[in-house]
């Protein structure tokens, strides 16, 4: 019988209405759980869900909910309200950049004050991702670079982002552990149980 990895029910953020007759915001719960193939980890609300995939089985929690390690790489994955007045379920892909360059600017640039960060939209199994990254410049730090890979899910902005370590780090290994990540992200119009999912995974 397989066992749960982890598994957190924790109530985030109230999502802000995306738009002024949308009904009202839902929360979010999260949960991790370990598979046959590695790991799930679900985000789901009562109306709305979306899941990823890690494939490994070599899979490390740690004391942050968020964060884990994947083949020794480590890995954070978040989600925030998006920003704006906007219908996220029909947006355009200059609406959607809209949203996630405001995510980009506001939630981590200004915040953090780093430098003019390497940006690159991609296109992942027709959903829209931006791919970013900026060099840390710290000689005092064991970090080269911190890299992102942002999109939309519905109304929330999924952000996954990686460190490069300055020793032994592999650029395009993290990037690839990001795009793999993407490629089998999957919304659903529906929310998830996650105690009932729990259950299915360790009959």
């Amino acid at each position: 019988m397989k066992n749960i990895l982890f598994l957190l029910l924790f109530p985030l953020l109230y999502i802000m209405a995306s738009a002024q007759n949308a009904p009202l915001p839902d929360k979010y719960q999260t949960g991790l759980f370990k598979t046959n193939d590695g790991a799930m980890l679900v985000y789901t609300s009562s109306r709305k869900s979306f899941r990823m995939d890690f494939v490994s089985q070599n899979i490390e929690p740690s004391e942050n909910p968020n964060s884990f390690a994947i083949d020794s790489i480590s890995i954070i994955s978040q989600i925030t309200p998006a920003k704006g007045n906007m219908e996220y379920d029909s947006l355009t892909t200059e609406q959607q950049k809209t949203s996630i360059n405001l995510y980009m600017n506001n939630e981590i640039i200004h915040k953090f004050d780093i430098t003019p960060p390497v940006t690159e939209w991609l296109t992942i199994n027709n959903k829209l991702f931006l791919f970013w990254y900026y060099n840390l410049n710290d000689d005092k730090s064991d970090i080269d670079k911190q890299m992102f890979l942002t999109t939309l899910c519905f109304d929330q902005i999924l952000n996954l982002s990686t460190p490069l370590p300055k020793a032994g780090g592999d650029f395009n290994k993290n990037k690839s552990l990001l795009i793999k990540t993407a490629k089998s992200l999957k919304l659903i119009n529906s929310g998830i149980n996650l105690q009932a999912l729990y259950e299915e995974l360790n009959r």
